[in-house]
């Protein structure tokens, strides 16, 4: 058993659940896609490799690790909720939106923890935060500045990484 499930299983038998099958699958696939920000239909298509699994049971899975603190959902807006993995050893980072690609990914700001402390003191007790930066990325940067469109084309930019 790997380190991941290792952590996962002890929180979920914390919080009074099992690790069941698919949620195991769930939570490979977050292992098998690191530092990706998954729909739940990508989840549900990368867990096809190895079971059947319905979208009905990876949202309700994808709600248990969130109330549990291992998975994090993100919402950009666009109708769509990403999840990622953060487990206990979440970095603090922020998350970066191409506007034109739609690419989404997150990067490692130490200064969230600076901020955080500061509200701490402040008597501020936070629940949860989240920092997005809006703009283009290195891919959309060189094609706006040879084509001149910042028309948005849709994509992911994990997907490409």
């Amino acid at each position: 058993m790997g380190e991941w499930a290792k952590e996962v299983k002890a929180k979920l038998r914390e919080e009074n659940y099992r690790l069941t099958e698919q949620r195991e699958i769930i939570c490979d696939v977050f292992v098998r896609h690191p530092n990706r920000h998954l729909t739940a239909e990508e989840i549900r298509n990368a867990a096809l490799e190895q079971k059947h699994l319905g979208l009905a049971t990876v949202y309700r899975t994808l709600a248990i690790l969130e109330d549990i603190g291992l998975v994090k959902r993100i919402d950009i807006g666009d109708g769509t909720s990403r999840y990622e993995y953060v487990g206990a050893d979440s970095s603090p980072h922020c998350h970066l939106i191409c506007l034109r690609c739609g690419g989404l990914r997150g990067i490692h700001w130490p200064a969230t923890e600076d901020v955080e402390a500061l509200l701490r003191i402040e008597g501020f007790d936070i629940k949860d935060h989240s920092l997005i930066f809006y703009g283009y990325c290195p891919d959309c940067t060189e094609f706006i500045a040879h084509d001149g469109s910042e028309t948005h084309r849709g994509g992911d930019e994990d997907a490409k990484g």
